[in-house]
């Protein structure tokens, strides 16, 4: 079973350096780590996906992920949240299938750990940069899970400027170089290849962004890394 102790003491002191207005927020939304099952998905495998951060609705409030995982066991935030039907899961669906097929996975998306550059729920980037980056960074967990994964790709959903998850792979790497490549109008693929580690690849938002448009070049990336 995960051990949320320090995802815990995380959030407590997060919340302790808070401003007032900024601390109420915060807690009303909560932190909820992964995506994925951490107690089924958080092992050694050959991918890993990365996105910005876990949702949350203006004036609703969550529990924490430890919270709800003891309510909700299996909890999957994509296929069982209330975001299920929307155009962000069916095209990160067709992702994950597309990168498992081409990587010769025997993984369903269910199965492949899926984790947030950012564990503070928020509404947007906007509100991440306005609880501050610095404050809520969760590097030191990302680290861990390179090491407990030791994938061979790191997809990540979201390839801008902080705080993006590609902007914060990069980082943990060093920022090693990175390649562009154009697949529509407005829509690139990016990716780096850190010596001795996984290859990195930042995709479009899906929210902004289909599958279909860049899915050419990142399954010959991912054939013929």
């Amino acid at each position: 079973m995960t051990d949320w102790t320090a995802y815990q003491t995380h959030f407590r002191r997060t919340l302790a350096t808070a401003e007032p207005d900024i601390r109420r927020e915060m807690e009303r939304l909560g932190m909820a780590p992964f995506a994925s099952d951490p107690d089924t998905t958080l092992r050694p495998a050959d991918l890993m996906v990365v996105s910005m951060k876990p949702f949350g609705v203006p004036d609703r409030a969550y529990p924490c992920g430890w919270e709800e995982r003891k309510q909700r066991p299996g909890l999957h935030r994509w296929y069982d949240g209330p975001q299920a039907q929307g155009n962000f899961v069916r095209e990160a669906d067709q992702l994950v299938n597309l990168l498992t097929e081409r990587m010769a996975l025997d993984l369903r998306p269910r199965q492949i750990f899926n984790t947030y550059a950012y564990f503070y729920r928020a509404r947007d980037a906007a509100q991440l940069k306005r609880f501050g980056l610095d404050r809520i960074d969760c590097s030191e967990f990302h680290r861990s899970f390179l090491e407990t994964v030791s994938p061979r790709v790191v997809c990540c959903i979201g390839n801008g400027p902080a705080p993006s998850a590609f902007h914060l792979y990069r980082e943990l790497f060093g920022s090693p170089e990175t390649v562009q490549l154009a697949c529509a109008p407005r829509t690139y693929i990016k990716y780096a290849r850190p010596a001795g580690g996984p290859l990195v690849i930042g995709l479009p938002h899906l929210s902004y962004a289909r599958t279909a448009s860049f899915a050419d070049q990142l399954a010959d990336l991912i054939t013929h890394p």
